[in-house]
């Protein structure tokens, strides 16, 4: 199925009516769906019946003048309207068996109307959220700032219309599709006063990324109206038949077998490389559908499985800024399918313009073939250079300490540092070991490992299994068409990583004494703050009528790392003087490196590399950095030498350039000469390095000098004339201040930090010597300070606002100075009186604390809340009365506790911990808890989020009802309560897991982690006593028998008879008489089974005597019965599936159902604390082992 969206224009013109439906015939559109048709009432019909009798039509012409939306669907297709408003109409239907919801949107230009249309948006949303959503249609608003082509000149925050519009995609949990084609969809199409925007987009909900994964958006040229046309293909796929490589998951590692899997795949001997490949292939055996990947079935089998579940996701959704916090799965899952729908490659464009769409057409043709040129092939115009020119251009002398230490012998424990510094979620390379293998294994494989990583440092080579590398394609732009449009970043093997990070290790402290300062990236203790105010200092007055003639140019240089040629990274270390034998330990890395590429999930080709670097290698950074510095010295060398003027501003300090890694920003006087001498630069660097500029996408710069001159640039350089403001290092380079306010405190806040240190981030030292460490620095000592005190000079208009903001800072930072304070902590203790700590803190932020839910809570009890008496009290006017119980003002104490809501919910959630307690007031509610809820308990842990969740629930609730006008019962509201705090501790390692804790954990459902069997390579059974011994525990239950029930309900279901109870009389809780307590619920479900060998051995031992019985399949759970009903419900259906008649063909689907089947029984058995299956009447329970 085929879905259009296209805002027309305009339909009346016959011509334009034959044009657009010619484009839908052409791509088989079976919806269309058309805007801004501008037809009257009166010609829609003439103009409908013109089409094929095979349509159908919706409009919403009873809604908007001259029907601003039609839908125009086959008649073979079933759809249904429900919704149709003036700026959206939603239709529902199904596709292949699965149900959607598409919503039309045409929105107002007007900013108040358009309101109405995200007041419609969040209400369909409450209603048919749980289904497949796509919306689709001209927003008339973009959504991001850079959604605009005059995005250079705006501010990067966003408008007030555009945080509506994020608000509404964030509460609905809408995205955009990924799609094929340029960012902006509507032009105004002026050539001399060009405009462009993105107003038309596709917006999904993540129910459609999981039901329709492999749908497909395009947008085309707009053709007859200046908006682009939306294509939306539900089905859209490139089957490959390529086996998808290896790939270690974490969460492997909690398996309690692990470390017995990778012994036994270990100890097999070889000698060479017999050995090596023996020991990859038995590590094949971890793969997913050997030993692990049975397992799976079985939920005894792994070790807390939703931290194993949640371990996988973080690793597939590259989330790394969650961890500990709010684990939400239904997020990770999100996460997971959004990654796989947007790094999925459906269609590329080749050189000639040629759309390519099946996998071997885009992966051979295209792929490989670039990529293997790219950095398969050498440059023929590279010739070289000489290693004495470049070393009296360096003129560097290694000192022999430095020497002795880059080739001091590795050790063991340096590779074991390099191996665990490596984070767990890094991307493996093609190997597919991840480093948490290696670090969990140490003990099994570290000796090889260290015996493997020492073969390079005593043999200077490296085998081509470690040194292959994965190329994983990242867009550089939101929707990539060409091959030129991703970044390759290297994906290289955990071995290979801890090679160069013991070289990087060693080198980096001979980098920033050799690296000029113009460079800032890859060097530590450098900050790029430095280069953004020196920049902003030397192009200030550039708008400037009569000023000096100066030039300034931006440099690209095209594809640098990928083009940077291996011959001349060799000549540059040996001019630097270092040791032989730790150069050859280098070119080792990056002379025999092979690559693969990562498509679409598939490893393509295998080639070796003939120059470049590794974007991901640890190595690479430093060696750009050593290359981009003779470019440095060649700059500075020519420029003292006359080949082209310095810069106005730049000659004091000798400076020529900016650079940070491959970003370059050249200063020059404003003449052709300059400019040409330059470009002399750069081309006798081309020639030594292979590094290239890209001329269309330099620029120039210019101030005071004729538009004869600019011309003249132009045609000896090919670059592109600019204008202020630019971005430069992710900030606008302005002739004036254009900053906005929040722009200016961050930079203020920087600045600051330069007064005690130089650099952006908190350090230790006070800088209060301002020489030598940064080119900013040494210009404004140059060129603003000069002769004078720092300390009494005057600010003005004359100095930049950065320097002014600084001077504001003396008489701040003069006392402190005068002290003798040293460190950040001294010198913020100057300026800040230390505060004792709230009685209330550990109320709020707490370990396992939910950070959302203790925000609001810390609110409350500050009373910052926007209650309604607090904004009538600051003038707003408002209803006061609380929409909760409609009578009383609404205020912090009547809405968290006096309310009648609020005491109910806080008397359940007392008594769902066993107490019983009431408060005169909410202050004294605060004090209570606060003396009462300490330490880290399990009681005390739930008392406080369940308090926190409190808050934010009633909180939520009572913006559902003013803003949203829907409510929920205080037992839904309970229910959310129980559900954030069941899902924050599930899986959470509980200390004393004794009968009170073991009530509260079932109170709160919260699971538990189980006792696991040792390994899981034993097929046989485990060995046990009877389960009547006695273990001294109670039973939480009253005694009873299956005779002994006195209600039962029977439900017959063809192969099934299920037995159900009512739930058993409530018992106190040992020490709290009288306080109810929730029992183990039990349920037989009956079912004709045989039994197996094992079974047929206990029939006839007393207390198995029920295995006599054809129909004996017993359950317990220490949860609610209707929690047990409803996972109950669940294996049944799956359980009469499975006994009936079923085609070979379905036999995954199969295998699917047994693993679901085994979960569901695995929670409900494994939820019991009780010893006994039943009770103490004599009746047990067939155990296994597995």
């Amino acid at each position: 199925m085929i879905v259009s969206f296209w805002n027309v224009r305009g339909f009346n013109n016959p011509l334009k009516q034959k044009k657009v439906l010619l484009r839908a015939c052409q791509y088989n559109v079976n919806i269309l769906c058309l805007l801004e048709t501008r037809v009257k009432t009166e010609k829609f019909n003439v103009i409908f019946d013109s089409f094929s009798v095979n349509w159908y039509v919706t409009t919403n012409y009873d809604s908007a003048i001259n029907g601003r939306i039609w839908i125009i669907w086959n008649k073979n297709i079933e759809l249904s309207t429900f919704q149709v408003l003036d700026q959206i109409i939603s239709v529902k239907g199904k596709h292949n068996g699965f149900p959607f919801v598409i919503s039309v949107i045409y929105g107002s230009n007007d900013t108040i109307t358009r309101r109405h249309l995200w007041q419609n948006l969040l209400e369909l949303g409450r209603n048919i959220g749980h289904l497949p959503w796509i919306l689709g249609g001209d927003f008339n608003i973009t959504l991001h700032p850079n959604e605009s082509s005059d995005y250079e000149l705006l501010s990067p925050s966003s408008t007030p219309e555009m945080k509506e519009f994020q608000d509404v995609t964030q509460a609905l949990d809408l995205h955009d599709h990924p799609y094929f084609s340029p960012l902006f969809t509507w032009s105004n199409k002026q050539s001399g006063s060009y405009l462009a925007r993105k107003f038309d987009r596709v917006l999904i909900n993540p129910n459609w990324v999981s039901t329709f994964h492999s749908s497909f958006v395009e947008f085309l040229s707009p053709g007859v109206s200046d908006h682009c046309m939306a294509i939306v293909w539900l089905f859209k796929d490139n089957p490959t038949n390529r086996t998808k490589p290896f790939k270690f998951f974490n969460f492997w590692t909690l398996h309690p077998g692990f470390l017995k899997e990778v012994e036994q795949s270990w100890q097999v001997s070889f000698q060479g490389k017999k050995r090596i490949d023996l020991d990859h292939q038995q590590l094949l055996s971890l793969r997913g559908e050997d030993s692990i990947d049975k397992e799976l079935h079985m939920q005894q089998e792994l070790n807390n499985l939703e931290e194993a579940e949640l371990l996988f996701l973080k690793q597939k959704a590259k989330i790394h800024w969650i961890k500990d916090r709010d684990q939400c799965t239904k997020f990770f899952h999100s996460a997971v399918n959004v990654k796989n729908k947007r790094e999925t490659i459906r269609m590329l464009i080749d050189e000639q313009g040629n759309r390519l769409e099946s996998f071997d057409s885009m992966a051979t043709e295209v792929v490989i073939a670039y990529y293997s040129n790219l950095i398969g092939t050498a440059d023929p115009k590279v010739k070289g250079t000489d290693v004495h020119f470049l070393k009296d251009l360096l003129n560097y002398s290694l000192p022999p300490e430095y020497a002795s230490n880059l080739v001091k012998k590795v050790t063991t424990e340096e590779i074991k540092e390099s191996i665990f510094g490596q984070g767990n979620d890094k991307a493996p390379g093609p190997d597919g070991f991840t480093p948490l293998f290696f670090k969990r294994a140490w003990s099994i494989v570290g000796d090889n490992v260290a015996t493997a990583v020492k073969y390079l440092f005593h043999h200077s080579t490296l085998l081509h299994a470690f040194n292959s590398t994965t190329i994983a394609l990242i867009p550089k732009i939101p929707n990539p068409s060409k091959v030129k449009d991703f970044i390759p970043i290297s994906c290289c093997s955990v071995i290979y990583k801890s090679i160069t990070k013991i070289l990087v290790k060693r080198l980096t402290s001979l980098v920033p004494r050799k690296v000029s300062l113009n460079q800032t990236t890859f060097i530590k203790g450098r900050s790029i703050v430095d280069n953004t105010l020196l920049a902003q200092e030397l192009v200030k007055g550039y708008g400037r009528k009569s000023i000096s003639p100066r030039c300034s140019l931006k440099i690209d240089l095209q594809k640098a790392f990928d083009t940077l040629h291996w011959d001349f990274i060799s000549i540059v270390l040996k001019a630097l003087k270092l040791p032989q034998r730790f150069i050859n330990w280098i070119e080792a890395c990056f002379s025999e490196a092979r690559f693969s590429i990562s498509f679409n999930g598939n490893l393509i080709g295998y080639f070796r590399g003939a120059r470049g670097i590794r974007q991901g290698d640890p190595l690479s950074p430093i060696l750009f950095v050593l290359s981009m510095n003779i470019l440095s010295s060649l700059f500075n060398l020519v420029a003292t030498k006359g080949l082209f003027n310095y810069h106005p501003k730049c000659k004091r300090i000798g400076l020529t350039h900016l650079s940070f890694a491959d970003d370059l920003l050249i200063f020059c006087k404003g003449n052709v000469d300059s400019v040409v001498g330059i470009i002399y630069v750069l081309d006798r660097f081309y020639e030594m390095s292979g590094l290239n500029l890209n001329a269309g996408k330099c620029v120039f710069f210019t101030a005071g000098i004729s538009n004869n001159s600019i011309d003249l640039i132009r045609r000896a350089t090919g670059f592109h004339h600019g204008c202020l403001p630019v971005r430069y290092l992710g900030l606008p380079l302005c002739r004036q201040l254009l900053l906005p306010q929040f722009v200016v405190r961050k930079i203020e806040q920087l600045c600051s930090r330069f007064f005690w240190k130089g650099a952006d981030k908190s350090a230790t030292g006070v800088r209060v010597y301002w020489g030598e460490g940064s080119l900013w620095v040494a210009w404004i000592n140059a060129y603003v300070i000069k002769d004078k005190d720092l300390w009494n000079m005057d600010g003005g208009p004359s100095l930049s606002w950065s320097f002014n903001r600084i001077l504001k800072l003396r008489t701040t930072a003069f006392p402190i100075l005068l002290s003798g304070a040293s460190t950040i902590r001294e010198i913020w203790l100057e300026i800040h009186n230390k505060e004792n700590k709230v009685p209330w803190h550990s109320l709020i932020w707490f370990p396992h604390h939910i950070p959302k839910h203790s925000l609001i809570a810390w609110m409350a009890i500050l009373d910052r809340l926007p209650t309604r008496d607090r904004l009538i009290r600051i003038g707003i006017n408002t209803n006061g009365i609380f929409v909760l119980c409609n009578e009383m003002i609404e205020s912090r104490n009547h809405l968290f506790f006096d309310c009648s809501t609020a005491s109910v919910l806080r008397g359940k959630i007392l008594l769902l911990n066993r107490l019983n307690k009431t408060f005169s007031s909410w202050d004294d509610m605060v004090t209570w808890t606060c003396n009462t809820w300490k330490g880290k308990s399990l009681i005390s842990t739930i008392l406080k989020l369940a308090w926190c969740a409190n808050i934010y629930v009633l909180w939520e609730e009572r913006n559902r009802r003013i803003f949203k006008g829907c409510s929920r019962t205080a037992d839904e509201l309970l229910n959310n309560i129980r559900d954030f705090v069941g899902i924050k501790l599930s899986g959470k390692n509980i200390n004393r897991l004794d009968y009170v804790n073991s009530n509260l954990c079932t109170s709160w459902e919260i699971r538990r982690v189980s006792g696991l069997n040792p390994g899981f390579a034993d097929h046989e059974r485990i060995e046990h006593n009877s389960p009547l011994r006695s273990l001294g525990q109670h039973p939480n239950a009253r005694q009873m028998d299956l005779d002994g029930w006195s209600v039962m309900q029977t439900e017959e279901n063809k192969h099934l008879l299920r037995v159900a109870s009512i739930q058993d009389a409530l018992v106190g809780w040992p020490g709290l008489p009288g306080v109810p307590t929730t029992p183990i619920v039990k349920r037989v479900v009956r079912l004709d089974v045989p039994v197996d060998k094992y079974e047929e051995k206990l029939k006839d031992k007393p207390g198995y005597e029920h295995l006599n019985e054809p129909l004996h399949l017993l359950v317990e759970a220490e949860f609610h019965e209707n929690v047990v009903n409803s996972r109950l419900d669940h294996a049944v259906g799956i359980l009469e599936n499975l006994l009936k008649p079923m085609d070979e063909s379905l036999d995954d689907y199969q295998k699917q159902q047994l693993r679901e089947l085994a979960l569901l029984n695995g929670t409900l058995r494994e939820e019991s604390t009780s010893v006994l299956p039943f009770s103490s009447t004599g009746m047990k329970r067939a155990k296994t082992g597995r």
